[in-house]
């Protein structure tokens, strides 16, 4: 074995025991598959952590939407930071092929991704007061297309990775988001009409 071929195969060793993750790069902002993938998971979180309380709590249906709302949100919050710590993702990210890493390609800690999702909450959603979030949500995407990432994942130095979405993919994707939205209205339907 040459001193190359010795090299190679220690760091290779090296490689197997030890994974230093190397820089990952930008990929090009999509901020409409970002949109969608934060609605997939917004809804989806909304109906089962709201469900979940509505179940455990049922004098909560006595309560405001607005109260409600703020409520799941802020259990929201805390479940996508969790997910994000954990696999760098969420369902919604995870469906529309989009990935949240430190610059190094290291995973977020679980404080690095509670932090980004407060942000993005406060300034990228605007706490979901209605004039309000839309312009947080504007100025967001303008941030996004000129800067090529976010003020929240810019201030972290975060990367965003987005892999290609296939029609068939985006296709099937539409149809279990507009499935699932028939179902939680037909839930939330018969649910009112029985309290």
């Amino acid at each position: 074995m040459s001193f190359r071929q010795e090299s190679s195969a220690a760091a290779n060793l090296q490689t197997e025991n030890h994974v230093t993750p190397e820089p990952v790069a930008q990929t090009k902002p999509r901020p409409w598959l970002r949109f969608f993938a934060r609605t997939i998971d917004n809804t989806y979180f909304a109906f089962l952590i709201g469900g979940g309380i509505g179940l455990i709590y049922p004098a909560i249906a006595g309560l405001s939407d607005y109260v409600v709302g703020m409520i799941v949100i802020a259990i929201m919050i805390f479940v996508n930071a969790a997910m994000l710590s954990t696999h760098g993702t969420t369902p919604g990210k995870a469906l529309l092929k989009i990935r949240i890493t430190k610059a190094d390609g290291n995973a977020l800690s679980f404080e690095d991704a509670l932090k980004r999702e407060a942000k993005v909450w406060v300034f990228g959603m605007g706490c979901g007061i209605p004039l309000i979030a839309f312009v947080a949500q504007l100025l967001s995407y303008q941030h996004l297309n000129d800067k090529r990432t976010t003020k929240w994942d810019e201030a972290a130095g975060l990367i965003v990775q987005q892999g290609e979405v296939s029609t068939s993919r985006a296709i099937a994707i539409v149809g279990l988001a507009a499935a699932g939205y028939v179902a939680i209205m037909t839930v939330l339907t018969v649910l009112s009409k029985s309290v």
